[in-house]
């Protein structure tokens, strides 16, 4: 079932977004733009269509961005929150007519067929799958040390960059101001992408990021590509 509006609820924040796909413990949406959603955090999402409303519970496991269509698409698995939500989202599920009883008894034995028959839609593993959106910037930063380098993408946790120039500097963290005056800490890893020159730099200050609400507008500042920026 695609197309039905979907909430997302990250540390209190909302994003709407339309569903690619849903199946008893996963659902697939499309995003316009990238959003912070870590794998290892709870996620919510409420699926509504013009009949039904499910609130489900669950964790990102694949993003990519969608070549075809345009945005961003994310995959979760996903549990109902509760028994309401449950009987809800099997209806989503299988695009039942709206006069199917909504207060049916789950002992019978039609709907325990279709319990059981369930569990057979999502085979896709998401082990050596990317969790987090890898966001393209091409852009030259400039540290509060003088330190500077060449973003060529990030993903929230990682920016991956070329040409790191020290300035001197021996220090392994380095301080960089969005134009929004937002300060983002960076820590050499030693570590590069596979295959790559490019080398790994880890926001280490992420959760008071999110603590204070300016992931969303990190993303719009990092993407900014005037130079100029201290």
């Amino acid at each position: 079932m695609a197309n039905e509006k979907i909430v997302v609820e990250y540390k209190g924040q909302e994003y709407e977004a339309v569903t690619v796909d849903l199946s008893e413990n996963g659902v697939a949406f499309r995003m316009e733009t990238p959003v912070y959603l870590p794998e290892q955090e709870a996620i919510h999402f409420t699926v509504i269509s013009n009949h039904y409303k499910a609130r489900l519970c669950g964790n990102i496991k694949y993003v990519k961005k969608d070549e075809a269509e345009g945005g961003w698409r994310y995959s979760a698995l996903v549990e109902p929150e509760d028994e309401g939500s449950r009987r809800q989202y099997m209806q989503l599920i299988y695009d039942r007519v709206h006069s199917l009883p909504m207060e049916m008894n789950l002992w019978i034995t039609a709907y325990d067929d279709m319990i059981r028959n369930i569990k057979k839609r999502l085979s896709k593993t998401f082990s050596d799958q990317r969790k987090l959106p890898r966001i393209p910037v091409n852009k030259e930063i400039a540290f509060s040390n003088g330190a500077t380098c060449k973003v060529v993408n990030f993903n929230f946790n990682y920016f991956s960059v070329l040409n790191f120039d020290a300035n001197g500097n021996e220090e392994e963290q380095f301080d960089y101001n969005t134009e929004k005056g937002i300060k983002l800490t960076l820590k050499r890893t030693g570590k590069y992408r596979q295959h790559s020159v490019e080398e790994l730099l880890a926001v280490t200050n992420i959760d008071e990021l999110i603590e204070k609400n300016q992931i969303d507008q990190i993303l719009s500042d990092i993407s900014n590509t005037d130079e100029g920026e201290k």
